[in-house]
């Protein structure tokens, strides 16, 4: 399934100018192309001020490591263009807690 994109407009008298914000969430160790490459081509189209990374880029079942390589891989690759803001979800905290 590819990913869903949407498009928000949020208006602030707190804010001058405007600031793109891409967010990502809940890829669950997958990748949309090789490494990543249809998200890492619609950042360069939308050129985000930040990106923010929710939580839930991996799977906290699987035992391999390949779906945290995945998402290792996709922060290293959009920080080399945007700075990258990254919270956990519950599945990087199971893999945390049960030692995986």
């Amino acid at each position: 399934m590819p990913p869903v994109l949407r498009t928000y407009e949020l208006e602030s008298e707190k804010v001058e100018g405007e600031i793109v914000v891409m967010m990502l969430s809940d890829l669950h160790g997958a990748s949309f192309g090789k490494d990543n490459e249809y998200i890492l081509a619609v950042a360069d189209e939308i050129m985000p001020d930040l990106v923010v990374m929710v939580g839930d880029m991996f799977n906290h079942e699987n035992e391999d490591e390949c779906d945290i390589d995945t998402a290792v891989l996709l922060v290293k690759n959009l920080s080399e263009k945007y700075p990258v803001f990254y919270s956990m979800g519950n599945h990087e905290l199971d893999r945390i807690y049960r030692g995986a």
